[in-house]
């Protein structure tokens, strides 16, 4: 994957019960949040040529496996919580997994800090 651009990265983020959860979760969330692309651009996902928007990758759990040395079924327990926690959305064929980042917006083009943004995020899903 060749990704060019910036991605905003916050020290609050050490902070966050969200994201910090333990040291793999939070190998996971940078991941996600460095492999996203910033622009949209077209791929390959499965049989078909699709788009992604800012904050979506294509990505599989044995390329996140081999990149950050986490045993799968962890990285699959990972992914049902960022989902459980709305943070992110997937959609999954047999090969790959198309994920969008729900905070990406926010976290990445608003003059809001990704912690006021995430700690609202945490509040809001723990009183639903």
């Amino acid at each position: 994957m060749e990704q060019q651009g910036w991605v905003k990265f916050y020290r609050e983020w050490l902070d966050n019960p969200i994201i910090i959860k333990d040291k793999d979760y939070f190998a996971v969330w940078c991941y996600l949040m460095l492999s996203a692309t910033h622009t949209e651009k077209r791929a390959q996902f499965g049989n078909e040529v699709i788009t992604l928007k800012a904050g979506q990758l294509i990505t599989s759990f044995r390329d996140i496996e081999k990149k950050l040395d986490i045993d799968k079924s962890k990285i699959t327990r990972i992914f049902t919580w960022l989902k459980n926690e709305t943070l992110i959305d997937t959609v999954s064929n047999h090969l790959k997994t198309l994920v969008t980042i729900s905070v990406w917006d926010a976290s990445q083009n608003q003059s809001e800090t990704v912690n006021d943004t995430l700690s609202r995020h945490y509040q809001d899903t723990k009183q639903e």
